[in-house]
């Protein structure tokens, strides 16, 4: 178990984060993040599972991405959109607080460590 989760994520105290992490695990790579591999972990892992949260909670299809940019009631109107300085290949990620985390952790890495020889 990844001793950063909880603390990360407390709202999915009651779910089993293994899949989630797993995932996570899958997409990293360990020796690029250094000392702050477990921290991106959380992040990423709590990521997927907002975004299957967010997906479950719509009925499926995929869920919104992106941050609540205006909202009304009465007629009942939502919408949503990507911040300008994020990147296309981003945007997924910006549309969580843990993805946004995840890549202030991703950019924080020399870019020495993210080329592979």
């Amino acid at each position: 178990m990844n001793p950063f989760f909880a603390a990360i994520a407390p709202e999915f105290s009651g779910e089993d984060p293994a899949p989630f992490l797993a995932m996570a695990a899958a997409r990293m790579d360990a020796a690029h993040f250094g000392a702050l591999y477990p921290q991106a972990e959380a992040y990423l892992a709590a990521h997927l599972m907002a975004l299957a949260h967010r997906s479950a909670n719509s009925g499926g299809g995929g869920g919104v991405v992106g941050a609540v940019k205006s909202a009304s009631t009465g007629g009942v109107s939502v919408s949503y959109g990507i911040d300008g300085s994020i990147g296309v290949g981003d945007s997924s990620l910006a549309s969580t607080s843990y993805g946004l985390e995840y890549l202030a952790i991703l950019k924080s890495i020399p870019l020495a460590r993210l080329i592979r020889a």
